[in-house]
């Protein structure tokens, strides 16, 4: 086995044991009236499912050290738009709780929420970003192959950060929700 096989096995399995966290924690409770706190949970959800997949189906060229081919490589392909979408989504959606000057808004999230946000936004975008310089002839062959291989790692701590990102985030909802509920059990939380 070779190291990047264990890292890819290593960074799958605790993609879906942060995984099985959440949905063992269970997912917050979002009010009726909180549309954007539904929107928020649904997007995270399609985050985290396209990741699953995406690594799934990526998970065959870890190991044969070759490239994917056929139905597995337009699955592949086909899952990385949602993938991309959410984390747009999600980084417009969030931007503003994470980076605000006065600190208001961002009290309620951790600062490992915090830093996950930003590794996540990062290797996320570089992800794509790796994948379509290599669709392009603007970098040769020995590009393109370099490319695909910048691609195949940052792909796996997009993933790791996907799931951990997910953890906290609904970890702080959590905690927020109860000290919520603490200082008043009448009131429904948002």
């Amino acid at each position: 086995m070779t190291a990047f096989s264990f890292v890819f096995l290593f960074l799958l399995g605790a993609t879906v044991t942060l995984g099985l966290i959440v949905l063992w924690k269970g997912f917050p409770r979002v009010s009726p009236s909180a549309p954007l706190g539904v929107l928020r949970i649904a997007l995270i959800l399609l985050l985290i499912m396209s990741v699953v997949a995406l690594a799934l189906t990526g998970y065959p060229a870890a190991f044969q050290h070759k490239a994917i081919a056929g139905y597995m490589l337009m699955l592949h392909v086909m899952l990385a738009g949602p993938f991309l979408f959410a984390l747009a989504a999600i980084s417009v959606l969030f931007l503003n709780r994470v980076y605000n000057p006065d600190h208001s808004a961002s009290a309620d999230l951790s600062p490992l929420t915090i830093v996950n946000f930003w590794i996540l936004t990062g290797t996320g975008a570089a992800t794509g970003i790796t994948m379509l310089l290599a669709m392009t002839p603007l970098f040769g062959t020995d590009g393109q192959h370099a490319l695909v291989a910048t691609h195949r790692f940052i792909s796996l701590f997009a993933a790791f950060s996907a799931a951990l990102f997910a953890v906290c985030l609904f970890s702080d909802v959590r905690s927020r929700q109860n000290q919520t509920m603490e200082s008043n059990p009448n009131k429904e939380t948002v």
